[in-house]
């Protein structure tokens, strides 16, 4: 277990009581109604649903005054705010090379570029059945191009790594979500054919701090979901 990231806010919790969009939750803390920012994409519907606790942050917006750092799952809180995974992957990033964030490469943005020829895409990943941890959780262009930008730059001759950021800490393999986004499972595998790298990192969250706990592999065998 090592210790990633300390959250330095006050972490408050309340109960989900609505959805209104993919961006803002209704939470009920106490007898007060907040309205919080959810800085993830992702359906989330394990997670965001009326009578979950969640866990938030005071932090104001013109829209909202607050923002939700995590939810609760079945085995302990999930984080659901994906401003946090930049400083996640770095954790896991050897100390001694250099990292340059945020690097366009064949009209694509990817998230990191470890010299001398590494791009990094991360993926954060919150969805887990039976034990499996599943991504995407609805479907996703942009995970579709950034694969066909990974496949790319291997064929160009760099090296290329997908790393999937598990935010359960019951996952024991990982799986491309195959119902929510068959596309993308082709693409992942067709990614593999080509040397593209997979990873899959298990984080979680404890207080105020975010540990990385273990890695996981690819399912041997393609899970019922």
């Amino acid at each position: 277990m090592k210790e990633c990231l300390k959250i330095k806010d006050d972490l408050r919790e309340g109960i989900a009581v609505r959805r209104i969009n993919r961006f803002v939750v209704k939470v009920l803390q106490g007898e007060k109604i907040r309205l919080c920012h959810l800085h993830d994409t992702g359906r989330l519907k394990e997670l965001i649903y009326p009578g979950n606790s969640v866990l938030f942050v005071d932090r104001k917006s013109p829209l909202t005054d607050c923002m939700i750092i995590a939810a609760k799952g079945s085995n302990g809180w999930v984080i659901t705010n994906t401003l946090l995974h930049r400083e996640l992957a770095l954790c896991l990033f050897p100390k001694n090379v250099k990292v340059i964030p945020e690097v366009k490469i064949f009209e694509s943005r990817i998230d990191f570029f470890i010299n001398p020829n590494i791009y990094v895409e991360t993926k954060g990943c919150t969805l887990i059945k039976d034990d499996v941890a599943l991504f995407p959780d609805a479907p996703t262009e942009r995970g579709k191009k950034h694969i066909l930008t990974l496949i790319k730059a291997v064929e160009s001759g760099y090296r290329a790594e997908l790393l999937f950021l598990i935010m359960n800490e019951g996952a024991k393999c990982f799986y491309p979500n195959y119902i929510t986004d068959p596309e993308f499972e082709k693409l992942f595998f067709k990614a593999l054919e080509k040397g593209v790298t997979v990873k899959s990192a298990v984080f979680s969250l404890k207080g105020k701090t975010v540990y990385y706990l273990k890695n996981v592999k690819l399912c041997r065998n393609k899970p019922r979901i």
